[in-house]
């Protein structure tokens, strides 16, 4: 594959995670829509539950950008720590150590793009809820890209990755959450192959939450419930 240099501009194969709604516009239209939409999520959250087979025709690797693909291991985090400054230390390391798997991209010895991948319970900080999940199910969060390198399908491809890991681990189904309002998330998990399955909400106010759940078909969502104590401040 021919090596393309990178690019900065707006990423569709962004994070499956829900980044609900981005940071108000200095100027512009739709100013107002957006500061509205972001105090209204401050108290009501949704997000659609998303759910595909691992069994059938999976995401090719190809990201429109030459990488190399592999699962982080505990002598990545120096690197991966780099990549995401932002983030404390101490959750890659938890992580690894709970047995969560995540995949990197690598591009000229530094990281671009990561996506991890939970079995049993996910966590979800935008719910502020941990999702409990089926013996077969895995649970794709939590993706990032350098910023030079969105617009490339980064995403996409790690959704490939991690489905046939998780495959040959013994997992068959995934399963994910994107934010109402993230419509360039919907699209990109549409891509990966999965299919709308429900809705989870939440209604907030300081330390009180509400929640509730609709299944859309036959499938039983995972059930949300209050998180861990080690899992009450990551921040995806």
């Amino acid at each position: 594959m021919t090596a393309n240099a990178p690019r900065s501009v707006p990423n569709p194969h962004e994070a499956i995670g829900p980044a609900a709604v981005g940071r108000p516009r200095a100027a512009g239209p739709g100013r107002l829509e957006t500061l509205g939409m972001k105090l209204l999520t401050t108290f009501y959250r949704r997000v659609v539950v998303v759910e595909r087979s691992l069994d059938t025709a999976l995401p090719a690797l190809d990201a429109g950008i030459e990488v190399e693909w592999r699962l982080l291991a505990e002598r990545d985090l120096p690197a991966y720590w780099a990549f995401r400054p932002r983030v404390p230390e101490r959750i890659a390391r938890e992580r690894l150590a709970g047995g969560d798997r995540c995949a990197v991209a690598w591009r000229d010895g530094r990281i671009v793009h990561c996506m991890w991948a939970t079995r049993e319970r996910g966590h979800s900080p935008y719910l502020r809820r941990d999702l409990l999940l089926a013996p077969d199910q895995v649970y794709l969060f939590d993706a990032h890209t350098a910023p030079a390198y969105r617009g490339y399908a980064l995403a996409l491809a790690a959704h490939g990755y991690l489905f046939r890991h998780c495959r040959a681990e013994g997992a068959r189904r995934a399963v994910g959450i994107v934010a109402i309002e993230n419509p360039l998330g919907a699209r990109m998990v549409a891509k990966a192959g999965y299919a709308r399955v429900g809705l989870y909400a939440c209604l907030r106010l300081g330390p009180w939450q509400h929640d509730w759940q609709r299944a859309w078909g036959d499938s039983a969502l995972p059930t949300l419930a209050p998180p861990r104590a080690r899992r009450a401040v990551e921040q995806a």
